[in-house]
């Protein structure tokens, strides 16, 4: 058979290594995209790292590269998209945003504390997000 008419049978080629480690990370962005959550290539690793130390995997064999979780969207039709309005639920909740302004807050007395009053400037150009969201998400092609 020539090689322009040579084709790779369906289903042949290598597998994913830890096909385990495939189903959880799948169940998780299946809620969290039921629930309107935002899931991104940072919470799949962030979850897939807690999934390794729990299957107890050695970390010299699984990195969770982008390259692991292209693949990994690629095999489970999941796609990358831009969010294009603010329709997500924010992944805090209203108390820990309130913790992180209050914690912000408390820290501006140390920040200050060796600055003198004509040394603090207030500059109002850039704005500066306490928490920003994603502007993508990992969600199911055709959704």
């Amino acid at each position: 058979m020539s090689d322009k008419r040579r084709r790779r049978s369906i289903g042949g080629g290598r597998g994913p290594a830890l096909r385990d480690l495939e189903i959880e990370p799948l169940q998780w962005i299946i809620v969290q995209r039921t629930n309107i959550i935002i899931v991104n290539y940072r919470r799949l690793r962030e979850y897939t790292f807690e999934l390794v130390k729990r299957f107890g995997i050695e970390m010299n064999s699984f990195g969770c590269s982008d390259k692991w979780i292209f693949n990994f969207m690629k095999r489970n039709k999941l796609t990358v998209r831009k969010i294009t309005r603010v329709g997500q639920a924010d992944n805090k909740t209203l108390g820990e945003n309130a913790q992180i302004a209050s914690d912000y807050l408390d820290s501006i007395p140390v920040l200050t504390a060796d600055k003198d009053a004509d040394q603090i400037y207030n500059i109002d150009e850039t704005p500066v997000y306490v928490d920003m969201l994603s502007s993508t998400i990992i969600d199911f092609v055709g959704k």
